[in-house]
This record gives C-alpha cells, structure tokens and sequence, in this order.
C-alpha cells in the first residue's frame, strides 16, 4: 500500500508595541503612561500521514529586556523561556469520526464560551480528549478534561475555585447543523472547580443553549442565549444565571464598508433584594475562558464580570463600522456604551435609613484599530482606545480623586512564514 506523508514546518514572530494609560484600570492624575514591548515567537511542526495528524507548537512570550539572567555587561538569557503551546494527535477513525488528545485550541462559534484568547501573547489551548463525528452539514464535537498539578495533586490550592477560578475540570458538547445561509449550535458545557482544602469536591457549573447565525450577501446577524446552573467556583447554588447577545451587521459599497450593531447582556445580583436566600446564592453568568477583548471593548475593563461589576452584571450596547478600502487597508472603530444589568448598594442613609444606589451607567469605550495586510504572511495592526468615565465606573476602579486620561494605543506585526513544506 502508498503512503503519503506531509510535513509543514512553519513560524510566527508577533511583536507589539504598547503605551498604556488605562487597560483593565483608570488611572488617576498621578498615573503615569507606560510603554513596553512584548513578543511572541512560535515554531509549528505539522505532520500528516495515512490516518494520523500530529502538530507541536514550541512558544516563547517574553518582554524585550525583561530576561532575568544578566550581568553588567549584557544580558545571557532568560530562566523562565519556551512552553509548550500545542501537542496533539488526531487520528481519522474513517471518513466521519476522529479522536483529537493532547493540548489543542478549542474554537467554537463566535468564541463566547470557549476561545484561543488569541490578544493575549500566551493565547489559550486545552489538555483535552476530543471525538468529533462530521458528516454532510452535521458537526459533533465531545470533549473531555481532567487538570492535576501532580501524581498526588498535594497542592489543592492550585485548583481552588473560589480564589483562583482555574477549572480542575472541563467538558463539553457542541452540536453544529450548517442550513444554506443559517447555522445553529447548541452548546452543553460542564466545568468543575475544585473546593479548597478538599481531594474529592468538585463544584460543577453547566452552561447550557444555543447561538444562531444567519448571513447573506447583504447583512449579518447572530446571538446567543445560555443558561448556568450547579455551582458556582465558591461553591454557592446558580439561580438565574444566563447570557444574551444579540449582533447585526450590513455590507455596503460592494462589502467595502460595513455597519454593524448589537447589544450583550450578562445577568447579576440585584442589590435591591435584600432577601437572605437570594444573597446567598449566584446570579452572574461565568464567562469561563471566553473571549473578552474580542467583545467587550479592547480596554478590557471588564475582564471578571462578577468582580469589576460588583456582581451587577454587564450590559454592553456597541455599534460602530468596518470600512475596507482594499484587500491591503482595513479601518475599524467601534463605541461601546456599559451599564451594570442590575442596580448596586452604594450605601444606607443613617439618618433616613434609604438605601442609596449607584448610577447603573458605567461610562463608554471608542475604540479604533487599523489593519495593513503587506501580504499573507506580514501584517501590520495598530489601534488606539479611549475610555470616557463617570463616578460609578471610577469608584468601582478605585479611582478616589480625579481621573486621568484613560487611553490606550498599541502597534502590532505579525509574522507567519512557511519555513519548510514537503
């Protein structure tokens, strides 16, 4: 029998600039801007043969100049360097089944729930048992995981759900049916979080629902809608937990320009009730190790929904335009309009006993990024953000005098060369 056997060995040297003022903070008068240089360096092995597919990805992420083995007289290196950031096997059972195992991105939809987190340097990939079942337009994805820090997981702090919030345990259904210009998902996730000082107890929340897309030649549009039930990662009972999107977007002058709209909605506590059960439990949606800079504005503001909202929840109404002056020239800009879903206690008048609230506005976001495609393998990206503020949005970053200026900009090239291919 002829066997055929592919290698690809390629790269990815992506640089970023950045001069940050407010990212995930608000600075105040005395805050002073920082600028800093970040680099990732990628080697990717990819190699086909008969029935199997194997991938490794060899990753280093570093600051330029923030190796910590130096002397005066220059730097040598730097102790903490190379991760790994892929490793896989994935063996076609036949023409419709597949087993995928080891460390791997998972990708599904629009990324709400399961993302590459790829603006992060590092990005994400999963330690994952995957079985995938394709046929016509069905898609079947089931995914399995299990995280231990060692043979005996002696250090049961490392998967402590209610002070890290890393998952001790992962696993998932997607199910994905492909229409003519519709597609529908429903998604089944089960997260385990581990309760501290403990070797057997798992809190386990599942998400569950669907995301629907349709798009034509002249407009798109899609949403999500997902319930939470189980545990929580502090190990309190979910009630009324759930997630709503809702995107469109409609192409113009020959899909050069496009305008696109949409609004999210991340349930939270109500701070009027003041019933003891309800206080007890959790009403935030757990957005996991979903996408945020893609959506929720490139500041990153609200990274922890539960944390940087007080538990209120977040609604996010954005609009904004695409504008595509050719394959080489890409402008984007995008306003972001925040709220808290539901109203927080500021505090309790002593003297009239009236329980005074927040204003639920938590301010705006612009945010405008540009895109230079040199060819497929070199591009260029910049952006720059500005967060426009108010006293709600300040006290909730600890902002106690006045505010500074609250931008953000950055210059990004990326560099994805074939380096070998046979």
């Amino acid at each position: 029998m002829n066997t055929f056997a592919q290698l690809k060995i390629s790269a990815e040297l992506r640089t970023r600039g950045e001069a940050i003022n407010a990212y995930q903070y608000l600075p105040d008068t005395t805050t002073e801007t920082k600028f800093f240089v970040t680099q990732r360096t990628r080697i990717i092995a990819n190699y086909k043969k008969d029935f199997y597919e194997t991938q490794i990805s060899i990753q280093d992420v570093r600051f330029w100049g923030g190796e910590d083995n130096f002397t005066k007289a220059g730097v040598w290196s730097n102790t903490n360097g190379l991760d790994i950031y892929e490793a896989w096997a994935k063996f076609n059972l036949n023409e419709n089944h597949f087993l995928k195992i080891g460390r791997q991105e998972l990708r599904y939809d629009d990324e709400r729930l399961l993302s590459w987190r790829n603006w992060n340097q590092y990005g994400i990939t999963y330690d994952a048992f995957v079985y995938g079942f394709r046929k016509k337009d069905w898609k079947l994805d089931l995914g399995l995981s299990y995280n231990s820090w060692g043979t005996a997981d002696k250090n049961n702090s490392y998967f402590d759900g209610a002070t890290t919030k890393r998952m001790k345990t992962l696993n998932f259904l997607h199910l994905n049916k492909e229409f003519d210009k519709f597609s529908a998902s429903f998604n089944l996730i089960s997260a385990g979080y581990h309760k501290g000082n403990t070797t057997n107890v798992i809190y386990l929340t599942n998400t569950y629902g669907l995301y629907l897309k349709y798009k034509n030649n002249s407009f798109m549009i899609d949403g999500n809608a997902y319930m939470q039930s189980g545990k929580s990662y502090e190990g309190k009972d979910i009630k009324g937990a759930y997630l709503l999107t809702l995107n469109g977007e409609t192409y113009l002058l020959d899909k050069k320009l496009s305008l696109k709209a949409g609004v999210d909605y991340f349930s939270g506590a109500d701070g009027t009730n003041s019933d003891e059960l309800y206080n007890t439990q959790h009403h935030n949606f757990n957005l996991m190790y979903g996408a945020r800079y893609l959506y929720y504005g490139n500041q990153n503001m609200f990274t922890l929904m539960d944390t940087h909202t007080k538990n209120a929840g977040l609604t996010d109404i954005h609009f904004g335009l695409n504008y595509k002056q050719s394959e080489k020239h890409i402008f984007d800009l995008t306003y972001h309009i925040f709220s808290t879903s539901e109203k927080v206690l500021k505090e309790i008048d002593p003297i009239q006993n009236e329980r005074i609230y927040y204003n639920q506005s938590l301010g705006s976001e612009i945010d405008m990024v540009y895109t230079y495609k040199i060819n497929k393998e070199l591009v260029v990206k910049s952006g720059l953000s500005y967060y426009f503020t108010n006293s709600t949005i300040e006290s909730f970053k600890g902002i106690k005098g006045d505010v500074g200026l609250p931008f953000w900009g950055w210059i990004m090239l990326s560099f994805k060369p074939t380096l070998f291919e046979k």
